[in-house]
């Protein structure tokens, strides 16, 4: 039996969105901000097995206080660099519809089709995974909290690594920060513990 993610909490996670969204409007004065995903949840909960369509359940509260903009003649609008806004009616696409309970909950942004791959959530554990098409979803101990996902989108801002490309008039990705160097310098080191703690010590045989 799945068991539900302690640690999730609807106003943080929602909280942490909303901030990303403000971040990648502000270079968009004309961007609208609404509050109307909810609508677009209840015409296709029926459709997507195992999900909460309750007001009393977590999940469709967190949904219900996210922010989103809406622009003609786009289904798909960055929020990230990385994802875009989550679109109810690709929760369930044909490429994942062998997986139960699991909804794309934010949309790759990059060359690929945003419904091949994202961030993708379990309705039943309300935990997430990066996971792209082809394969099978990672073991359970892969999957993250929503929070620790967004939350690490968030800090690709503060780090600068996400900006605002003014040539190109869109968000963007810069290939190298100093936050990446430290990163690197960290998962250095601990390899060279875990090498050094598995070689025989002085003296032994």
């Amino acid at each position: 039996m799945s068991v539900i993610d302690p640690s999730f909490s609807a106003e943080r996670c929602a909280d942490l969105h909303n901030r990303l969204l403000q971040k990648a409007i502000v270079n968009e004065p004309s961007a609208m901000v609404e509050r109307n995903l909810i609508a677009g949840l209840l015409d296709v909960s029926a459709e997507i097995a195992d999900f909460p369509n309750s007001g009393s359940s977590p999940l469709y509260h967190f949904l219900s206080l996210l922010d989103t903009i809406s622009l003609p003649h786009s289904l798909f609008i960055p929020l990230t660099p990385e994802i875009y806004q989550p679109v109810p009616e690709v929760f369930r696409g044909d490429t994942f519809s062998r997986e139960p309970g699991v909804i794309l909950l934010y949309g790759q942004n990059n060359a690929d089709s945003p419904m091949d791959g994202g961030l993708f959530l379990d309705v039943q554990t309300y935990k997430v995974v990066w996971h792209w098409s082809p394969g099978p979803f990672p073991a359970s101990e892969k999957w993250i909290s929503l929070e620790f996902a967004l939350q690490s989108q968030l800090d690709k801002w503060e780090s600068v690594k996400f900006y605002w490309d003014t040539n190109k008039q869109s968000l963007a990705i810069k290939r190298w920060v100093e936050a990446d160097l430290t990163n690197s310098l960290v998962g250095w080191g601990g390899l060279l513990s875990t090498i050094e703690a598995r070689l025989p010590q002085r003296g032994q045989r």
